[in-house]
């Protein structure tokens, strides 16, 4: 008679210092959990919202051409002004469908540091350029600490910079044809932070500075008030970096789509989440925001935005 296999617990049920500091690809998780038909609609629901309800009639179509007047990312084109026509919720399901199948399969690298224009290459997303995909920079180096990533850190990073690539929370428009930009889910995601709790270290400041003077921008009249106001906060503070650090944290812990992020997770990865990844991408700063008021706001969205 044959020996009845014992059951495996699911991960979810582990407690949770056995869950955190999950070693697996980060972005192969975060790509089964959207793969999830109820993660997968948070995420259509969110993009078709904010496609549907933005007042802008016109958008900038950026046409790729040898001859263009501009450049970017080593690309020439022009720029011609079409009307924006919101797409159907089929056409955002086969559109996200395709970006995720795309970004599962290969990632986007350079090994050059400096772009055309001798700015240092960042971890980014090619937004400005149609079908516009991630970018790692393998020779980047951590502003915060002067090093080079480790594999745990570009386990991180790929899988944050591919998650811009599908959840386009902050724009209207498709990646082919071009996007515009959107503030309407700016409410619901800012109601679940504090930011006055955000402490900015003074090394970034001190950064800010160096790098602008060295562009040749004066700053005499630039206030760290102002710093803080108009490029630190929006920078991280926004959708589609807020849904991108949650999903940090979901990585973290190896949640699939129908695990929830709770309250006790929220706490063990204050404690232990930038220990154990040695990677501080403003997390930091993220986990200041989400104040005991705000705790069940976050707890609420992570949870029902596509994470």
């Amino acid at each position: 008679m044959q020996e009845s296999q014992p059951i495996e617990t699911p991960r979810s049920e582990w407690p949770i210092e056995k869950q955190a500091n999950y070693e697996g690809s980060w972005t192969n998780l975060m790509c089964e959990r959207l793969r999830d038909p109820e993660i997968r609609k948070q995420v259509i629901d969110m993009i078709f919202e904010a496609e549907n309800r933005t007042d802008c009639t016109f958008r900038e179509k950026m046409i790729l051409d040898d001859l263009g007047s501009k450049k970017r990312y080593g690309k020439r084109y022009s720029v011609v002004d079409v009307p924006f026509v919101p797409r159907t919720r089929e056409e955002i399901e086969k559109d996200f469908d395709k970006d995720i199948e795309i970004v599962s399969r290969d990632t986007q690298i350079t090994f050059e540091s400096l772009d055309e224009e001798g700015d240092e290459i960042q971890p980014c997303v090619r937004a400005g350029i149609p079908s516009g995909r991630e970018i790692l920079p393998l020779n980047y180096v951590n502003p915060s600490t002067g090093q080079k990533l480790n594999k745990k850190n570009w386990n991180i990073l790929e899988s944050h910079e591919k998650g811009h690539v599908l959840r386009t929370y902050n724009t209207a428009g498709s990646r082919e044809d071009g996007f515009i930009g959107s503030r309407i889910l700016y409410e619901r995601f800012m109601k679940c932070f504090d930011l006055s709790a955000i402490v900015i270290p003074e090394k970034y400041y001190e950064r800010f500075r160096k790098d602008q003077m060295e562009d040749g921008v004066d700053l005499s009249s630039v206030t760290d008030e102002m710093i803080r106001n108009q490029m630190f906060l929006p920078s991280i503070m926004n959708p589609i970096e807020i849904t991108e650090r949650m999903s940090q944290l979901k990585n973290y812990f190896g949640l699939g789509g129908i695990d929830k992020f709770t309250k006790e997770h929220l706490a063990y990865a204050r404690e232990h989440y930038i220990k154990d990844t040695d990677f501080d991408n403003n997390m930091t700063q993220f986990f200041q925001a989400i104040t005991p008021e705000k705790e069940d706001a976050f707890i609420e969205l992570i949870n029902s935005a596509g994470i």
